[in-house]
């Protein structure tokens, strides 16, 4: 039961702070006076076009999701903290896979965006764990 309690509440973390990487992407990169994104070029033109500045939010949203998603399932789920925080990895690679196939960004960024989550919620369980149990 805990262990489904830290997934859950780890996916609202993750959740919610993937929410806040892109809303500093629409911050700092606005979306043009008339978007005509119901063709592919455009909505690629406008994604290659961003400022890293943006795409750094996207980045860093994504690999704070994994640490902080990834510490909560396991501080709340004490018996399989590793299954709690990889299974909250996995779903923001998830997201970050859903995100690439929707919107045309550099590869780069959907690399990142790939690789940085699952490492990082390995620290998020080191974290969560007590220090009496290393």
């Amino acid at each position: 039961m805990r262990t489904m309690a830290g997934i859950a509440a780890g996916l609202l973390t993750a959740a919610l702070l993937l929410a806040g990487a892109c809303y500093g992407y629409v911050l700092l990169y606005r979306l043009p006076a008339s978007p005509d994104f119901y063709s592919v070029f455009n909505l690629s033109r406008y994604a290659l076009d961003a400022p890293r500045e943006a795409l750094a939010c996207l980045i860093g949203g994504s690999a704070l999701a994994g640490l902080a998603g990834g510490w909560v399932a396991a501080a709340v789920s004490r018996i399989h903290r590793a299954m709690a925080a990889f299974s909250v990895g996995a779903a923001v690679m998830a997201a970050a896979i859903g995100l690439a196939a929707f919107i045309p960004f550099p590869a780069w960024l959907t690399v990142s965006c790939l690789l940085l989550p699952m490492p990082l919620a390995v620290v998020g369980i080191r974290l969560a764990i007590p220090r009496l149990e290393v």
